[in-house]
């Protein structure tokens, strides 16, 4: 499926996502994480993958409606593009890169985040060293970013605090990893290949 289509058939299966998923479920507890009201007003964020070139930036909320196709080309980009596949992602990950860029625009980091994994195909995870069996990138849950300039033990820090999943620090390879799922904090090293864990069994 190419990028054409997936935001063709996204603009059907996208439709009420937020609002049923994000909105009625979690806006109660999200606001008083992220400290912005996820129903009031106009949410942006400004993604690059580094691996294919693409920049997004754009507005995906408005007073807690999706704008336009906003939601299927955010899904797109956080794509298994080795794969070329692409499923609907976790609403909250959205809410944790627009609650990291609000966050650090206050200290002048305005850069775009670079997002080097979302979501993966079984094929892909299980091609990715260090990766779990049973990766939450697997669910479309899952996202691995870095700030340039920014190392990523301060980033893993400031995610770990937000407290909305699992959160890896990999500071010698300069990203961390954001999750939805259960909360937990590790840090890791795949260069050596070598896992060194604050708690056991979470690796990505």
């Amino acid at each position: 499926m190419d990028r054409r289509q997936f935001l063709r058939m996204g603009l059907g299966l996208g439709a009420g996502l937020l609002l049923s998923q994000l909105l009625q479920n979690n806006a109660e507890a999200a606001e008083p994480a992220f400290g912005f009201d996820l129903k009031t007003g106009i949410r942006t964020v400004d993604l690059w993958r580094p691996e294919t070139r693409e920049r997004l930036q754009l507005s995906y909320l408005q007073d807690g409606q999706w704008v336009d196709n906003a939601y299927p080309q955010l899904c797109w980009l956080l794509r298994d593009f080795h794969a070329n596949e692409a499923v609907q992602m976790d609403p909250t990950l959205i809410a944790i890169l627009d609650w990291t860029q609000h966050y650090l625009a206050q200290f002048g980091y305005t850069e775009p985040l670079q997002i080097l994994s979302g979501y993966r195909s079984r094929r892909t995870n299980a091609h990715t060293e260090g990766a779990a069996r049973n990766s939450q990138h697997l669910y479309g849950k899952a996202v691995d970013f870095r700030v340039p300039g920014l190392p990523a033990g301060y980033l893993g820090r400031l995610m770990a605090w937000l407290s909305q999943g699992g959160v890896g620090i990999y500071e010698k390879d300069g990203f961390v990893h954001v999750d939805t799922g259960r909360i937990r904090l590790w840090r890791g090293h795949l260069v050596s290949r070598r896992w060194h864990q604050d708690l056991p069994g979470v690796v990505g």
